[in-house]
């Protein structure tokens, strides 16, 4: 622990310097805007995966697998 404090107060350290506080910063800002967003995100993502996998006729059959198998090269 006191080897990373240490490393953090070093003038080499990303951190310690301005571009490196700035960049810290940015990246803590993006993760929280995308932890708003993603139910939002996942809302349109079921919804439109919904209007694949369900007919027009009648909407309680299901299609298995809407994306379908990939095959063994997937593997």
């Amino acid at each position: 622990m006191l080897r990373t404090v240490a490393w953090l107060k070093d003038e080499k350290s990303q951190i310690s310097n301005e571009s490196g506080m700035h960049n810290i910063g940015v990246i803590l800002l993006v993760i929280g805007i995308m932890a708003l967003l993603f139910p939002a995100i996942k809302m349109g993502f079921d919804s439109i995966m919904q209007k694949f996998t369900t007919t027009a006729a009648t909407s309680d059959v299901q299609v298995s697998d809407p994306l379908g198998s990939a095959g063994d090269w997937a593997f």
